[in-house]
C-alpha cells in the first residue's frame, strides 16, 4: 500500500525490501474508543486534565482546546492527545483550522450515511513520537528493545498497544491520589480519610480536605500556581502526604481507556448501527 501510494506521489519503490527496512523517525500511534455507557469524552477529559503533567514532561506545555473537549500535553519529540472524536467532526465542518484531526475530509459525511444507536461516544487517544531517540527511550519502557526501530518493526499492533497502554499507565500515576477517593462531599471524604488512616492529625486532615476541594475543582496544575508563593518543597511534601494515605477507592476513569486498548478492536460503525 505504501509503495503504491509514493507511486502515486511520482516515487518509484522497485523493491519493497527497503521500505520494510527503513528506519523510522516519526510515528504515530492512535486508538478511538467507543462510550456505550451514557458517559462522555468531556467526563473523561475534565479528569484527565488534572493530572500532575510536571512529572511526566520535560517541558509543561499543555494545551486545552474546543471549550475542554479536547487536551494534548507535548515536548519538542513527545505528544499524547486525547479529544472528543465527534466533537472533532462537527469542528471540521465550520473549518479545517479549528479540528484536531487534519485529514477529516473522508469522514465528515460519517454519520449522515450510517446512524448508530443511542448512546455513542467517541474518545481518542494519539501519541505521537518524533523523533528516534524519543522512539528508542519509549521501546525500552514497553519492553520492546528487541524492536529495531524499522518500519517493519513498528507497523505492528503489538508496539501500538504496548506504547497506548504505557501513555494511560503514566496518566494514571500522575492522576492525584486523592481525587481517587469514594466520597460524594467533603464531609464523607474527611469521616472515610479518619477511618483508614486512625493515626492522622487534626491539622493534617484539615490540609488534605483543603487540598481534595482545590484540586477536585481546578486539578493539580492550577493548585500549584495558586500556591506557588510557597515553594515546591511545599507541594512536595503535601504530594507524598497524599501519596501515603490510605482510601476508599471508587472506579477511575482509566480504567475503560485500558480495557478498551487492550482488547484492541477495529471500531467499524456496522456494528452500531440500530435504531436512534
Amino acid at each position: 500500500k505504501l509503495k503504491n501510494s509514493l507511486y502515486l506521489m511520482g516515487v518509484e519503490v522497485n523493491d519493497i525490501k527497503k521500505l520494510a527496512n527503513a528506519n523510522i523517525s516519526t510515528i504515530h500511534y492512535s486508538k478511538n474508543i467507543v462510550l456505550t455507557d451514557h458517559s462522555t469524552p468531556y467526563t473523561y477529559l475534565k479528569e484527565i486534565q488534572k493530572i500532575n503533567i510536571n512529572q511526566w514532561f520535560d517541558t509543561n506545555q499543555t494545551d486545552f482546546r474546543n471549550e475542554g473537549h479536547s487536551i494534548k500535553y507535548r515536548s519538542n519529540d513527545y505528544e499524547v492527545t486525547i479529544y472528543d472524536k465527534l466533537k472533532d467532526l462537527e469542528q471540521a465542518k465550520k473549518s479545517d483550522k479549528k479540528a484536531i484531526e487534519k485529514d477529516n475530509s473522508v469522514q465528515l459525511s460519517l454519520f449522515e450515511e450510517v446512524k448508530v444507536k443511542q448512546p455513542f461516544e467517541v474518545i481518542r487517544l494519539e501519541v505521537r513520537i518524533g523523533s528516534r531517540k524519543k522512539l528508542k527511550q519509549i521501546l525500552k519502557k514497553c519492553k520492546l528493545e528487541a524492536k529495531k526501530g524499522s518500519f517493519n518493526d513498528l507497523f505492528s499492533r503489538e508496539v501500538s498497544k504496548s506504547v497506548l497502554l504505557s501513555t494511560i499507565d503514566d496518566m494514571e500515576r500522575m492522576y492525584p491520589q486523592i481525587l481517587r477517593a469514594k466520597s460524594d462531599t467533603l464531609q464523607k471524604f474527611a469521616i472515610d480519610l479518619q477511618i483508614n488512616n486512625p493515626n492522622l492529625q487534626y491539622s493534617q486532615l484539615l490540609k488534605l480536605i483543603g487540598a481534595k476541594a482545590l484540586i477536585q475543582e481546578v486539578g493539580v496544575r492550577e493548585f500549584r500556581k495558586i500556591t506557588n508563593r510557597h515553594g515546591n518543597t511545599q507541594w512536595y511534601r503535601l504530594n507524598k502526604g497524599m501519596k501515603d494515605l490510605k482510601y476508599r477507592k471508587s472506579n477511575n476513569v482509566f480504567k475503560s481507556l485500558k480495557e478498551a486498548v487492550e482488547v484492541f478492536e477495529a471500531i467499524k460503525l456496522d456494528n452500531y448501527k440500530d435504531k436512534l
